[in-house]
């Protein structure tokens, strides 16, 4: 991967090379991973405005 300096790099040339689903199949283990790793639903786009708008509520002051 010579040439390649960032993650994005290599996740670009990744996609181009691999099957049609591959954008797919690697969204949903990025949510799984980090929503296991903050203890969160973040399957859908639906839960991670959901947990967004939770944790800014959280930090607005009263």
């Amino acid at each position: 991967m010579r040439g390649y300096e960032t993650v994005d790099d290599v996740i670009d040339v990744y996609l181009q090379i691999s099957a049609p689903d591959a954008l797919d199949k690697l969204q949903a283990k990025l949510r799984r991973m980090l929503g296991t790793a903050v203890g969160l639903d973040l399957s859908r786009n639906s839960s991670i405005r959901g947990a967004m708008a939770d944790l800014a509520a959280a930090e607005t002051p009263a």
